[in-house]
């Protein structure tokens, strides 16, 4: 298309009408675009799911069974799943877990296999289990309790060994997966303890009603725990603050011995005039409960810290500055009268 005008001389002229080239070149790029994104849409899930389906696979992990008798069987159903590109053989073992305190050990399997509670679980198949890739299988295991057992807590694994039918490199970090057992056995049970080994502020003195607390607990009892700990605050009116902090919120479980330490940060909003904030001691409250149990305490402490909010400073700065000044006008006075 083009548009014509006659100019100042007579002359006929012709304009071509360029948007419409341009019109047809973008849509042409727009298509293109399109194709491209489309493409990439195709590959990315499976990316994503080749990145996700990657390894090995136990399930459950974790089997707590908390109210168990002398005699008692349980049936310990674990899946097992091959995300590798390879088959793989299976070994499953027993072992015991243990809490060490030594530098990078924390929870582990004892050295020697097949030691009791640990001898206490069999396969109820002898047949070798063989896992193509990508396949799932089910193993099941009968967990036998002796009659003579005594009452406590007893912490056996199932270790499982896998051996790929040729050399993978991605296999080496995940050739050993264990699925734990936690099993206690009733009768006279000893009182569940927990003991605070530290509970501090980062600052003693703090320019804001803001501070980070450190605590540090271990179960001291003679079986294993989840316990769930609060932080209360309260201000130096003795106001609790309505926000509370918590510890252990992944609810794990701490093994005989077993040492925790967590940190938390706290900040006071409830202040509603920031000119004139709270200033003093305030006091911080641990308390440490069994999970279901939140009226009895199995363990508290207590802290305090002060806080010296920045305005306090500045008026204090403003006071000082005052009273020198009165004091200057005044000596002033008096030397002139004197002259």
């Amino acid at each position: 298309m083009c548009r014509v005008f006659v100019d100042f001389q007579g002359r006929e002229c012709y304009i071509m009408n360029t948007n419409s080239d341009i019109f047809k070149h973008m849509k042409k790029l727009f298509v293109i675009l399109i194709s491209i994104l489309s493409i990439v849409s195709l590959f990315t899930p499976r990316l994503v799911r080749a990145q996700k389906e990657s390894g090995i696979s136990v399930s459950p992990s974790f089997f707590d069974l908390p109210l168990a008798e002398p005699g008692n069987n349980f049936e310990l159903n674990i899946k097992i799943t091959n995300y590798n590109d390879n088959k793989l053989s299976i070994d499953p073992k027993f072992y015991n877990v243990e809490y060490s305190e030594e530098p990078g050990q924390g929870i582990k399997l004892n050295d020697t296999p097949d030691a009791p509670p640990a001898n206490w679980i069999k396969r109820k198949s002898t047949e070798e289990i063989i896992l193509n890739s990508g396949e799932k299988v089910l193993v099941p295991f009968i967990l036998q309790i002796p009659t003579d057992a005594k009452p406590g807590g007893y912490y056996p694994a199932i270790m499982f060994d896998f051996q790929p039918d040729q050399e993978l490199e991605n296999i080496g970090a995940t050739s050993q997966i264990a699925s734990r057992i936690y099993l206690y056995i009733k009768g006279e049970k000893e009182q569940d303890k927990i003991s605070i080994e530290e509970f501090t502020p980062k600052n003693t003195i703090s320019f804001a009603p803001r501070n980070q607390f450190t605590v540090a607990y271990r179960n001291s009892g003679a079986t294993h725990i989840r316990p769930r700990g609060v932080i209360e605050i309260y201000d130096p009116e003795g106001i609790r603050q309505t926000n509370t902090l918590t510890l252990n919120d992944k609810f794990i479980y701490l093994l005989p011995n077993q040492f925790v330490k967590e940190s938390t940060k706290w900040e006071d909003k409830t202040i509603t005039n920031s000119l004139l904030p709270p200033l003093g001691k305030y006091k911080a409250i641990v308390k440490i409960y069994k999970t279901g149990d939140t009226k009895n305490p199995l363990v508290q402490d207590e802290i305090e810290f002060n806080v010296v909010p920045i305005p306090y400073i500045i008026y204090s700065i403003l006071l000082t500055i005052l009273f020198l000044l009165l004091l200057f006008i005044v000596l002033k006075k008096k030397m002139s009268k004197k002259q």
